[in-house]
């Protein structure tokens, strides 16, 4: 049986080196999986959650005093640095995977 091959969105979100190729990936993907409960499933069974969680973290704002991060502007997205970018886009992923049900092999308070 021939092995299935790895989508092209997770390849390009694990494999995105650039902040503007992570965004391209990142928001790809929310638009694959918002509103698609099966899709949200099938993405978070194949490890999607690991790179994007990566993501996340390695993309952290500077700039922080006294262990809060500070921000001296008002919020708009064309306001973001491409990293904060990347951040809010992870963060949507994370955040529509999060409302739909989670899947039974992924529960951690049962």
């Amino acid at each position: 049986m021939a092995r299935p091959s790895t989508p092209p969105i997770l390849a390009q979100i694990r494999n995105s080196k650039s902040p503007t190729e992570q965004i391209d990936a990142l928001r790809a993907l929310k638009n694959e999986i918002i509103g698609h409960q099966q899709k949200k499933e099938m993405w978070v069974g194949l490890g999607v959650v690991e790179p994007i969680v990566r993501m996340m973290t390695s993309n952290k704002a500077q700039g922080k005093q006294n262990g809060k991060e500070r921000y001296d502007r008002r919020f708009t997205s064309e306001s973001l640095s491409e990293k904060e970018m990347v951040r809010l886009q992870a963060l949507c992923v994370i955040g529509s995977i999060a409302h739909g049900e989670i899947p039974k092999p992924y529960h951690f308070c049962s």
